[in-house]
């Protein structure tokens, strides 16, 4: 074996552990669809919520949308 040649044994330690943060990744993207898609529904609720108690109030979902300002200007 030859100085910093990576043995057999230690590779297939390597491939574990690379894919093992794989699974944790796609573990953490499903999180947090399911998270995103929970905000949402609140958020559709809230909207409506506000709708019927002060038809004026409305919800800036985006920066852009907020009167007077354009991310673009910055």
């Amino acid at each position: 074996m030859r100085d910093g040649e990576i043995v057999p044994a230690e590779r297939r330690r390597m491939k574990r552990q690379l894919n093992r943060i794989v699974e944790l990744s796609e573990a953490n993207k499903a999180s947090a669809a399911i998270d995103l898609a929970r905000l949402e529904r609140l958020l559709m609720l809230l909207e409506t919520e506000c709708a019927a108690v002060a038809p004026s109030f409305r919800i800036v979902r985006s920066i852009n949308q907020y009167p007077g300002f354009s991310a673009e200007a910055k």
